[in-house]
C-alpha cells in the first residue's frame, strides 16, 4: 500500500486505495467523522468511479478506510500511555517486525501499525494485560488514511514505511490480543442472545453507575466508538458468563453502555446493531 507523501492529494490518494482493493469512504474535510446523512464505513467502497465520483464533488473529503476482515489494525495512542506500553512490549518481546505503519497527523507520536488479521478471536485493546493505549481496530471499524488531515494541527496523516507491505502479527501479540474462551455452559444466564435482544426495547430500567466498563467506553475518541462498543458488550457477556456479574446488575450496565454510546454520537440503529451481534442466540 502505497501513497505520495510529499503531496496533500487526497482525490489521487483515495483513488489509489480503491485501485489496490482498500474500501474507502467519505470523511467530513479536515475531520475524523463521516458524512452527516451517510451510513459512514459501511457505505466503503473500492470502486474506482465511485470513490472519483465522491472526491470530485469534493476534494477536501479526508479518507475512511473501512477495516476488511483480513486485517487488524494496532492503535498506538500516546495520551493514553500507548507510547510507554509500546517501549513496555518491545522491551518485554523485542521490537515489532517491519509492516505497514502510519503516523498520526496530530504530530505526538500516535501509530497504525496494519497487519494480517489472524484467525484468533482478539480482544479491543490491551489495557486489560497491561498496556493502556493499545487498541486493536478491526472489522466494523475504521481508521483514516494517509493524507488525511488531522482536526486539531491541521498536518496529514503520513506512511512511516509504505514500502512495506502487511504482515502477520508477531505469535506474542496474538497471544497477548486473544480474546478468552468463554464457557460452553452459562452458570447465570442459560439464553443471554434471546434475553438481550429482547431487552433493548425496555421502557426504562433503573440506572446503575461505577461499571469500570462503561467509564472506559465514555473515554472513546472519535474514530474508535464502534470498536470501544463491541469492546464493553464482549466483555459484559463474558462476564455473564462467567457467573461474574448478577442478572440485575447486567441489565443496569447494558443499559449504561447504550446510554453511553448514544452520547458518544452513534445511532441507535447501530447500537442495536452491534449489541445483536455479540449477544445473539447460538444457532443449532
Amino acid at each position: 500500500m502505497t501513497t505520495n507523501n510529499s503531496t496533500v492529494d487526497l482525490t489521487e490518494s483515495a483513488l489509489q486505495y480503491a485501485r489496490q482493493g482498500w474500501p474507502v469512504f467519505r470523511l467530513q474535510p479536515g475531520k475524523k467523522e463521516p458524512l452527516r446523512g451517510g451510513r459512514g464505513f459501511k457505505d466503503a467502497t473500492a470502486s474506482v468511479a465511485g470513490v472519483m465520483d465522491w472526491w470530485m464533488d469534493n476534494p477536501s473529503y479526508n479518507i475512511g478506510f473501512a477495516i476488511t476482515p483480513d486485517i487488524v489494525v494496532m492503535d498506538v495512542d500516546p495520551r493514553n500511555g500507548g507510547l510507554d506500553s509500546l517501549t513496555k512490549l518491545e522491551a518485554e518481546y523485542g521490537y515489532l517486525e517491519p509492516t505497514l505503519c502510519a503516523a498520526s497527523g496530530r504530530g505526538d507520536g500516535g501509530l497504525h501499525y496494519y497487519f494480517q488479521r489472524p484467525d484468533t478471536d482478539l480482544v479491543g485493546g490491551l489495557n486489560g494485560v497491561g498496556y493502556p493505549g493499545i487498541d486493536l481496530k478491526k472489522e466494523g471499524g475504521y481508521v483514516l488514511l494517509p493524507p488525511s488531515v488531522h482536526p486539531e494541527t491541521g498536518e496529514p496523516y503520513r506512511w512511516v514505511n509504505d514500502w512495506e507491505t502487511v504482515n502477520p502479527m508477531p505469535a506474542w501479540l496474538i497471544e497477548l490480543a486473544a480474546r478468552p474462551a468463554r464457557a460452553a455452559t452459562p452458570s447465570v444466564c442459560t439464553s443471554p442472545g434471546r434475553s438481550v435482544v429482547a431487552r433493548l426495547d425496555m421502557a426504562d430500567p433503573s440506572r446503575w453507575n461505577g461499571d469500570g466498563l462503561v467509564a472506559k467506553l465514555a473515554t472513546a475518541q472519535s474514530g474508535e466508538r464502534n470498536n470501544m462498543l463491541n469492546w464493553a458488550l464482549w466483555n459484559l457477556r463474558d462476564d455473564l458468563v462467567a457467573g461474574k456479574a448478577s442478572e440485575e446488575s447486567f441489565e443496569h450496565c447494558l443499559v449504561n453502555i447504550i446510554d453511553t454510546a448514544g452520547k458518544l454520537g452513534l445511532d441507535e440503529r447501530e447500537i442495536q446493531n452491534t449489541i445483536r451481534s455479540v449477544f445473539r442466540p447460538e444457532r443449532k
